[in-house]
């Protein structure tokens, strides 16, 4: 059993091989590296996260980069979730450290979006926009003209202008 694990490099000089491949210009090597160490179940979530970030950013194709991105913030999250900010410093510091990593690749990422990705995405969030304006009409270009209308009418006294004139036919001259 001792030399199984005198043998077996740790988490951490896995990964730092994986770094000076990449570093190296062996993009293949770093990512057998990174897949290796994701293969095995027991890595623990720290070494995990900064595995995908790697893989992520050695892998050539924008697509696969974002699968391994979004699979590290999940593993983040909940992450982050098992271990709440405050009940553990070293968790902590060891997870401010990943949340570093995923958004330098976040940025990364937007950086080289394909134009057809970002195309789609900005098409996704304009239509989110004219839902959210739906409900509630909050765009200014039909509200200026009601407020025009209601200024012609005088001061609003939380009435609306039927009843007003209603209750002043009801009064007499």
């Amino acid at each position: 059993m001792a030399q199984t694990t005198l043998s077996k490099p740790s988490w951490s000089q896995q990964l730092y091989a994986a770094f000076d491949m990449f570093e190296m210009d062996d993009k293949q090597g770093c990512i057998s590296i990174l897949q290796a160490v994701l293969s095995e179940p027991s890595v623990p979530r720290y070494w995990r996260i900064q595995a995908l970030v790697a893989l992520a950013t050695a892998v050539d194709d924008w697509y696969d980069a974002e699968e391994y991105q979004q699979e590290a913030e999940i593993l983040y999250r909940s992450t982050r979730n098992l271990f709440p900010r405050g009940c553990d410093t070293d968790m902590d510091t060891l997870l401010a450290r990943n949340r570093i990593l995923l958004d330098h690749l976040a940025l990364e990422l937007d950086d080289t979006m394909p134009d057809v990705i970002r195309a789609l995405r900005e098409q996704e969030e304009g239509e989110e926009q004219e839902t959210d304006g739906e409900e509630p009409n909050t765009s200014g270009d039909d509200d200026d003209d009601d407020d025009k209308d209601s200024e012609d009418d005088g001061p609003d006294d939380g009435r609306d202008a039927d009843s007003a004139h209603d209750e002043e036919d009801e009064a007499g001259p």
